[in-house]
């Protein structure tokens, strides 16, 4: 017998004489999706949805990828709610489609309280959507070190696949998630792993696909070229059991299965790096990595 996933809601129902009523409902997942379809048909559930909070409701709000100063993330909501606030209901709804996606430059985190109670609520910076609060964005990290710090942990990167020494019983993994913003492959994510036996990169490539990410690019955003985010891990996979009927690793970051020995990880480098590439430097990039990359 097949289990179901059910979904617990409180739902409240104001009658015709003013007295309000309360019911919780367990909901399958095809019943909650139905009940979010009808809801979305309400012209004034809609709008409350897609509503921002106001500044009476906010407490907090902070930026993910950087520890910026306070008037600089107010300046820079104040500047997402003008470029959200200007979207059409069908720009909006997009919006909030595409936030669920990995296509943002950055990621706003509200927290208050709204008729007391607590409200938490996250916001991506679409560039699509926010082209000028993505330029600020990427000209806050720039001035923040945020950018330069993750240039400083690519080169570290470097100098690890690039040493010849090896430690027994221990690999690097190596992983790079490009996703373009913007350009005619925008909203697409391509993967290259060290672990994925059909397409694994070595690691010579792996050093010079570093290398060209730390010589190529721009911090900032151009309108004439393409807005490409990268985000890079290495860690070392440590071979727990060299026996020759090898177990099966299952990579939480990548969802991927790899025969090999049991592993545990250690010592993660990871960085996040958002550059402006001309259409012949996204090319050459694309050319190192198209033999080892899959979507």
């Amino acid at each position: 017998m097949k289990e179901e996933i059910y979904t617990r809601e409180i739902l409240k129902i104001r009658l015709t004489n003013g007295r309000t009523v309360g019911r919780y409902l367990s909901l399958t997942e095809r019943e909650y999706d139905t009940l979010m379809s009808l809801f979305l048909e309400s012209t004034d559930y809609l709008e409350s949805y897609l509503d921002l909070p106001t500044s009476r409701e906010i407490d907090s709000i902070s930026v993910g990828g950087g520890d910026f100063a306070e008037d600089d993330i107010k300046r820079l909501w104040a500047s997402f709610m003008l470029e959200y606030n200007a979207l059409s209901r069908t720009e909006k709804l997009d919006y909030v489609e595409k936030s669920y996606r990995s296509e943002e430059v950055a990621r706003f985190y509200v927290g208050g309280t709204y008729r007391l109670k607590a409200l938490s609520s996250n916001y991506s910076i679409l560039y699509e959507y926010m082209p000028k609060t993505s330029q600020m964005y990427l000209e806050m990290a720039a001035e923040a070190g945020v950018i330069q710090q993750d240039m400083k942990t690519l080169e570290m990167m470097i100098d690890v696949l690039s040493s010849e020494s090896t430690t027994e019983n221990v690999e690097n993994h190596f992983s790079i998630t490009v996703s373009p913003l913007t350009g005619v492959y925008a909203g697409k994510q391509y993967y290259v792993e060290s672990v994925k036996s059909e397409t694994e990169i070595p690691r010579e490539k792996a050093v010079e696909t570093l290398e060209f990410l730390t010589e190529h690019g721009e911090f900032s955003y151009d309108p004439d070229k393409l807005i490409v985010r990268f985000n890079i891990q290495l860690y070392d996979l440590i071979l727990l059991d060299l026996n020759p009927d090898y177990n099966v690793y299952y990579s939480y970051e990548s969802s991927l299965s790899y025969s090999g020995p049991s592993v545990e990880s250690s010592e993660v480098m990871y960085a996040q790096i958002i550059l402006s590439l001309e259409e012949t430097e996204w090319a050459a990039f694309w050319e190192l990595i198209a033999p080892y990359c899959y979507q």
